[in-house]
């Protein structure tokens, strides 16, 4: 027991000492992730959700890339309370999206697209966490709202993102799609069954 403690811990301080930088950025206020390519592609003109994405921090094409993962899921298997947990798994998906995002922007569709489905996986266990924390009977209703607003923001990003990219690449990016449709129409009937107010979408939900 004490050899898997200490080499968790172990695998957690190289980690969090190799990404430094990373760490302090994602301390930083969160803002709204924009675009910096000088020479973007047409995009689509979609409503603007009003919800902010953290700072991705270091992309999957950085040599970095796999501490930063690495950090990840040591921190998700260092946090066992289910409501914490959909916390992290929302920030997780936060930054997945801001990366996939500027992958795209930079040309970088082939990593662009796989990134964006992990994204939509992490944001499907942050609901599922909290469906586990509601059970046990925790306050969840701040999460479940910030939750349902989240689902729109990634809907609308990935739209963006399926606008840019190439033919190629679109069908992942549509099964990516998929998953905010489906989240979305899952927390709406929860948050109505809580006398919580449903976020409007922008989007046609019944299609």
């Amino acid at each position: 027991m004490w050899y898997r403690v200490a080499s968790v811990v172990a695998l957690l301080i190289f980690a969090v000492g190799v990404l430094t930088t990373s760490v302090l950025r994602a301390t930083l206020p969160e803002y709204a992730f924009s675009k910096t390519n000088s020479t973007p592609k047409p995009t689509l003109q979609v409503t603007e959700v009003e919800y902010y994405l953290a700072y991705p921090g270091i992309l999957p094409d950085h040599f970095l890339w796999p501490a930063k993962n690495l950090r990840d899921n040591l921190w998700l298997f260092l946090t066992t309370d289910p409501l914490k947990k959909a916390e992290l798994y929302l920030v997780l998906a936060d930054k997945r999206l801001g990366a996939a995002l500027a992958l795209a922007d930079g040309g970088k569709e082939n990593l662009a697209a796989p990134t964006a489905i992990e994204a939509e996986k992490y944001l499907q266990q942050a609901v599922e966490k909290e469906t586990i924390a509601r059970q046990k009977r925790a306050d969840t209703g701040q999460l479940l709202d910030k939750l349902a607003i989240a689902t729109l923001k990634h809907r609308q990003v990935l739209e963006e993102i399926y606008s840019q990219v190439d033919e190629g690449e679109r069908s992942d990016i549509a099964s990516a799609i998929d998953y905010p449709k489906k989240i979305f129409s899952q927390l709406k009937s929860v948050l109505g069954a809580l006398n919580r107010a449903v976020p409007p979408s922008p989007f046609d939900i019944s299609e």
